[in-house]
């Protein structure tokens, strides 16, 4: 008997448009179009959150130079709503480019 494995292989087009986004958790079991619209009010009208299951979101923005501001934020403001970690870097800061 045969076991089928379904095999993905990301494209440069997939790995850039990843590259522009970091995943978050929605903190107090916030609604994510409330989430949504904190940010927007807050001035981060460039980015969107899509949701991964469970309180993770992925946070996307079409430039980068948006996400890290948002990573420049007082984490006193990202934890009102978002725990942020960039990637899944532990918080590491996004590489310079």
């Amino acid at each position: 008997s045969r076991v089928l494995l379904r095999n993905y292989r990301s494209k440069s087009d997939d790995v850039k448009w990843a590259q522009n986004g970091l995943v978050a958790i929605v903190i107090n079991g916030e609604a994510i179009p409330v989430v949504q619209n904190r940010i927007t009010d807050a001035g981060f009208g460039d980015l969107v959150l899509i949701p991964m299951g469970a309180d993770k979101v992925f946070v996307r923005s079409s430039e980068e130079s948006m996400l890290r501001q948002l990573l420049a934020v007082p984490k006193s403001f990202q934890t009102h709503f978002l725990a942020l970690d960039a990637l899944g870097t532990g918080g590491a800061a996004l590489p310079e480019g």
